[in-house]
């Protein structure tokens, strides 16, 4: 603070009218604590200055109980007398005794934002907020809500996905960890950006977490969080089916290498990006073709599509033949398109022949079997529509003992 010059205030340090007090029962105005020695003249004086303290660990209304605090306070203000002396015993600080009584202290818990945001995030996104349930109030133990945090406190926002992570990170201080830090403004709001919100996106690990069988084992590689986080679950291997990662050191006998020129081993890969291999010997071909390099593409489920192990491709002398997958795809293109050609000759023949007028023919391969058809349809109809038909009386032998037994009924409909 700085020194202020006001009003004479004599001897006193504080005057009358900044003091803490109450009224007794009797109605007299009584005041708090000292009035304070001022020994350093009629030019100099002090600046009111009022203080706020917080506590930096975040406690729970079972762990800490106002009243307890304001009780020992005071029991400390009480053995100062409101005065803090220097070594010669002269006031250098004012410490107001009545702020408890005339109700300028207060003790609160801290400000909270509401749970409502995060619960609300866009779809595949999640929060690191501890989800626990506090009580209330110490009154009531068993009435609990979901922890809150309080103004100051940061949480980080992720992808719900372990295989996934933020497309941008450039809102906090770590533009490497690829989460969202937001932090519970004193509006009781998160700073969560309203523009150009993240996406989430797949990844892969960088290669050299997944080399070998060693390097994953000494890691815990995204796929495996799930089980780091459930203690209830098994924990997995991180080539176990369940977890689905493949080394990608190739096999020996495949004379391959990774080609470093254009995958960096601590370099994480985004989904759809390539890690690329070459045969270390440049003369060869990898399965005889006419490259020697090779690219495996890292898929939406974050595992690169390698091959297993001992089943890699080889890199061997180069050929100029076509290999036989390619002739056999030659192939069957060939008769597919023979079949299609003959199909497409019939329809042209048939075409002509109707351009050309040669109804004769047409008569009798397409309108008298139509025409036949159509007439046995109508005499079925004819025959099988009526109950006295021969037919239905045929199928229906009883079909006159019926109408006999009935003769004279008032509910039976004689036909």
């Amino acid at each position: 603070t700085t020194t202020l010059k006001g009003p004479v205030r004599q001897v006193r340090a504080v005057q009358d009218d900044e003091r803490d007090f109450f009224y007794d029962d009797n109605d007299n105005k009584v005041f708090v604590g000292k009035k304070g020695y001022w020994p350093y003249g009629e030019e100099e004086y002090s600046t009111v200055a009022w203080v706020e303290h917080q506590f930096m660990e975040d406690f729970t209304v079972m762990d800490f109980e106002s009243y307890d605090f304001e009780t020992e306070h005071m029991s400390l203000l009480n053995e100062r007398n409101g005065q803090w002396l220097d070594k010669t015993n002269n006031l250098t600080l004012w410490l107001s005794q009545g702020c408890y009584i005339s109700k300028k202290c207060l003790i609160t818990d801290f400000g909270r934002c509401p749970n409502t945001i995060l619960e609300s995030l866009p779809l595949g996104f999640t929060h690191e907020k501890p989800r626990k349930m506090v009580p209330v109030s110490r009154d009531s133990p068993d009435l609990k809500e979901e922890y809150k945090l309080p103004v100051g406190a940061e949480v980080n926002i992720k992808c719900s996905e372990h295989h996934q992570k933020i497309t941008s990170d450039k809102w906090d201080s770590n533009p490497n960890d690829k989460l969202l830090t937001v932090k519970c403004l004193p509006n009781f709001k998160y700073d969560i950006p309203t523009d150009g919100f993240p996406r989430c996106r797949s990844y892969c690990p960088a290669p050299r977490r997944l080399w070998n069988i060693t390097t994953m084992k000494s890691d815990t590689l995204p796929l495996q969080k799930i089980y780091t986080e459930d203690p209830s679950l098994t924990f997995r291997e991180a080539t176990h089916p369940e977890v689905g990662y493949r080394q990608l050191k190739p096999s020996s006998y495949a004379g391959l290498i990774l080609n470093e020129e254009k995958t960096d081993l601590d370099e994480e890969t985004w989904e759809g990006e390539k890690i690329y291999y070459v045969c270390i010997n440049s003369s060869l071909g990898v399965e005889q073709a006419e490259s020697p390099e090779i690219a495996f593409r890292c898929r939406d489920d974050g595992v690169y599509n390698v091959p297993e192990n001992n089943s890699w491709p080889e890199c061997d002398i180069k050929t100029t033949t076509a290999k036989p997958p390619i002739i056999d795809g030659v192939k069957i293109s060939l008769r597919e398109m023979d079949t299609d050609l003959d199909n497409v000759m019939l329809w042209k023949d048939y075409m002509t022949a109707q351009a050309k007028g040669n109804s004769k023919d047409l008569f009798w391969k397409v309108t008298v079997p139509f025409g036949i058809l159509i007439l046995v349809g109508l005499v079925i109809c004819l025959l099988f529509t009526r109950h006295d038909s021969l037919f239905c009386q045929v199928c229906n032998r009883d079909y006159e003992v019926k109408q006999m037994q009935n003769y004279g009924h008032k509910d039976y409909e004689y036909s």
